[in-house]
């Protein structure tokens, strides 16, 4: 699936699709480049599942928890990962296990921990004045 998309108000479609796509896995990896539209993507998916709360990018905390109106969701950012080492002392595995929805920016950073898992893999990429968002889901 692909959408191409000139204004953040069209990204409630896109994350509409995504959430949509979650009924497959609940874990779904965001890349993209420094100022792509990952958090604002993440944002609208995690407004979506009916979350009050205002959302930002977890990148010093690495993981924020947001309630929904099915319960908790994970919304992870890995930019400042060098080592999996700092994964495993965060207790990584518990999120990734737990049966909840988990969307984590900058995946990359510890890709092999994730490639046996089901997985929405969402690109986001800019061009010029556009978004070119490209949505796989991998199961």
């Amino acid at each position: 699936m692909q959408f191409i998309i000139s204004s953040e108000d069209e990204l409630v479609n896109v994350a509409r699709a995504i959430v949509n796509e979650m009924q497959y896995c609940l874990l779904v990896l965001v890349h993209g480049e420094l100022g792509a539209g990952k958090t604002t993507l993440i944002g609208k998916m995690i407004k979506e599942m009916g979350c009050l709360d205002p959302i930002s990018s977890p990148t010093f905390s690495i993981v924020t928890e947001y309630l929904t109106d099915n319960g908790v969701v994970y919304h992870m950012d890995w930019y400042r990962i060098n080592q999996s080492a700092e994964l495993d002392e965060i207790g990584i595995d518990e999120y990734l296990y737990s049966g909840r929805p988990c969307f984590i920016e900058w995946p990359e950073r510890d890709i092999q921990r994730l490639s046996d898992m089901p997985a929405i893999k969402v690109t986001i990429e800019q061009i010029a004045d556009k978004r070119k968002i490209e949505i796989i889901t991998a199961i």
